[in-house]
């Protein structure tokens, strides 16, 4: 029979000695495989990994002989089925450098394990003894252990008087007063069985409880300079005392120790919570004064809200009264630090001074204002902004006539939201330390920043495909289209409207709204323009012809027009005989442009009162062309190669001439060795005689590779 589901899958990884592989010689060199004997195994082990190795390094592949009682799955692994004898074929086909090899075949009996539950490890659960406790106390949690280290789970044999909680599954609850029996189980897992149960069982009591005092006494004053202090309260009854801080602005507290803040009156209450079998006593407080003092060589480090330091920035400080403030700016580090001589220590107000970073290629101007403690510990300045949380898309306003052609040159202008919410993003936590008459109060920390677009336009042209762009600021947890909402109310939505000349006519179009940052404004028919020519590749200065037809809004042809072609680089066409980048059109609306590209670029025609033609792309190939005619004539395991130069070498001569060969069928060309050298021949050497190869060619310049030549077959002779 199979061993049972939870039966520990124990690989066993048998490793055949590996052997160097060898240098590459021809399909004639043979190979040998290496599979070492198997031992025999009980079914219970379950699977196995093979790893037999060829001599030639080639991976090889497994098949079972046996499939009733063992099989390969996954290439390498054998997974048992049965009992009986495992036969295995170990195999390695070859490729173009060696035969395949003489399979190997290995065999190994499955036999039946006498014991199947001895395959597990055996484990022991601890759970102490647990004392009568009050029901005043509610609830304890359990702390049984494996022997294993496993996870002990719980349930409680009296759910009337006490049950286990379900979401943390260690904490049992009183229900009533009684005896509560808790049982501890594990069950295992794929390497032990399951544990013997333990149950311990205890009395739930009556309610009953006892006071107590808290002792704690009078706090002398402090220098904030000390930092710290660890508070020494203390209950009668020895229960855990809890401590907070009644004055946050001067002090607070982390556990049993109190941290000092800023100069001023510093409270701390002491309390505890109800611990059976006593009841909870009466908070007690102590205040006392936090003495001024002054810091020497004070570093504060400045970072984002991402942690990353805030570096190059020029930040000045002041004190709340004003009586202290930088008397120079000062630039943090790399580290985002700065070290001042003298800083008065408690509650420092920092402007971090506006700097320009570069998000999606939009300036963003960012600026920070903090409150915070400066004391004796390591002081760090933490923003509310990370440039990694904010970001910069567009919204895209798209002007275009019914049958889809762009409107260039069109006036688009945005209403309705307002800057603020599409190019500011602002940040706030705490109070300000001053109140709505500026007068300074005592507020806590507090913090503001800004991230914002400098020039936040609201009008902008269409380019030549019709869209116009507004830019938007965008941020984590940002609602749709960048833009923030709070307490169920989003800000108004944004409209576009286009203005245009039609003719002697003057247009505005209807108000349409900007939904997910994209709208489009349909315009009555325009005459337009079309540029013939299709996006290509085209050799350096090569003279280019490109033809456009002007068309009136009934399709008809516009004669006499002037049409102007244009790059969207400058530079892209370079001096030649017969450039023309200007032209008028015929009685047909033809124009007839020539241009001798040396630069790639898009080339777009336009001109007064019609549309703008849609762009073509002409790109510029600066290496050389193909070279041409080759030639393959067959040797003795090799070939002779022949060819005629490119038609043309672009931007720089040809240096030499790559030779490239595989064998059909193969996806991985090689290159031939043979030198640097501009002779148009070469003889390739070291192939397999009646084997068809495939050849190409590429010359290459000091402007790269060119172009690869047509493939030649060719097959060497014996």
């Amino acid at each position: 029979m199979l061993a049972k589901a939870r039966l520990a899958l124990i690989t066993l990884l048998l490793v055949a000695g590996h052997a160097a592989a060898p240098e590459a010689v021809r399909a004639s060199t043979t190979q040998e495989i290496t599979f070492e004997a198997i031992p025999d195994l009980p079914l219970v082990v379950f699977s196995i990994e093979l790893e037999a190795v060829s001599s030639a390094g080639l991976p090889v592949s497994y098949d079972s002989e046996t499939p009733f009682v063992c099989d390969v799955v996954d290439g390498n692994t054998v997974v048992f089925r049965d009992l009986g004898t495992c036969t295995i074929r170990a195999s390695q086909e070859g490729d173009e450098t060696y035969s395949p090899a003489e399979p190997v075949l290995q065999s190994f009996l499955i036999y039946p394990y006498e014991d199947e539950e001895a395959a597990f490890g055996v484990h022991e659960i601890t759970f102490n003894e647990i004392p009568d406790q009050s029901i005043l106390l509610f609830q304890f949690e359990l702390a049984a252990v494996s022997s294993a280290g496993l996870p002990v789970s719980y349930g409680s044999e009296t759910p009337l008087v006490c049950e286990v909680d379900e979401v943390d599954g260690n904490t049992v609850v009183f229900l009533d007063v009684g005896t509560c029996t808790i049982r501890a189980s594990q069950e295992g897992d794929e390497t032990y069985s399951p544990a013997e149960p333990v149950l311990q069982s205890f009395l739930i009591l009556a309610n009953e409880g006892l006071s107590h005092e808290i002792l704690f006494e009078a706090i002398p004053n402090k220098s904030i300079l000390l930092g710290s202090f660890t508070l020494q309260g203390s209950s009668s009854a020895g229960v855990t005392i809890v401590y907070q801080s009644m004055t946050l602005e001067t002090c607070d507290v982390e556990g049993d120790v109190a941290l000092l803040l800023h100069a001023g009156t510093c409270t701390i209450e002491a309390s505890s919570d109800v611990y059976y079998p006593f009841f909870s006593a009466s908070p007690v407080s102590q205040s006392f004064s936090i003495l001024p003092g002054m810091l020497a060589n004070k570093t504060v480090t400045f970072v984002d809200a991402a942690g990353l330091p805030i570096a190059g920035r020029t930040v000045s400080w002041q004190t709340l009264d004003g009586r202290y403030r930088s008397a120079t700016s000062a630039t943090t580090n790399t580290a985002g630090q700065i070290t001042y001589r003298r800083m008065p220590a408690g509650y420092v107000y920092f402007s971090v001074g506006g700097d320009y970073v570069s998000l999606n290629g939009q300036l963003i101007w960012t600026s920070e204002n903090h409150y915070v403690p400066v004391g004796v510990a390591t002081t760090r300045v933490v923003g509310l902004l990370s440039k990694s949380a904010i970001g910069v898309s567009n919204m895209v306003v798209r002007v275009q006539m019914t049958d889809g052609t762009g409107v260039p040159g069109a006036s688009v202008s945005i209403t309705g939201g307002s800057d603020a919410e599409r190019c500011v993003v602002f940040r706030e936590e705490g109070s300000p330390p001053w109140d709505q008459n500026g007068s300074p109060q005592l507020s806590g920390s507090w913090s503001q920043a800004w991230f914002a677009i400098p020039e936040c336009t609201n009008a902008a042209f269409t380019n030549q495909t019709g869209d116009a762009t507004f830019p938007l600021i965008t941020f984590e947890g940002a609602d749709e289209g960048g833009i923030e909402c709070s307490d169920g109310f989003c800000p108004n939505p944004y409209y576009a409207t286009a203005q245009y000349t039609e003719d002697d006519m003057f247009v505005i179009s209807e108000a349409i709204e900007i939904v997910n940052g994209e709208a489009t404004i349909l315009v009555d028919q325009m005459p337009v323009v079309d540029l013939l020519a299709q996006s290509a590749i085209v050799n350096l200065g090569t003279p280019q012809l490109l033809t456009a037809f002007a068309r009136d809004i009934d399709g008809s042809p516009i004669a006499g027009s002037t049409l102007t072609l244009s790059a969207s680089v400058s530079g892209a066409s370079a001096a030649c005989s017969g450039r023309k980048t200007t032209a008028t059109t015929n009685s047909s609306g033809r124009a007839t442009f020539k241009v001798c590209p040396v630069k790639s670029a898009t080339w777009s025609v336009d001109g007064p009162s019609v549309v703008g033609s849609a762009g073509a792309k002409l790109t510029v190939q600066r290496t050389p062309t193909a070279p041409r005619t080759l030639v393959v004539t067959p040797k003795t395991r090799s070939v002779s190669l022949a060819w005629v130069t490119p038609v043309k070498a672009n931007a720089s001569a040809v240096t030499d001439y790559i030779v490239q060969y595989r064998r059909r069928g193969a996806t991985t060309w090689l290159t031939f060795r043979d030198g640097t050298s501009t002779a148009r021949k070469a003889t390739v050497t070291g192939l397999t005689s009646g084997v068809v190869y495939e050849f190409r060619i590429a010359a290459r310049s000091k402007a790269g590779t060119g172009t690869w030549s047509s493939v030649v077959l060719g097959t060497p002779r014996k």
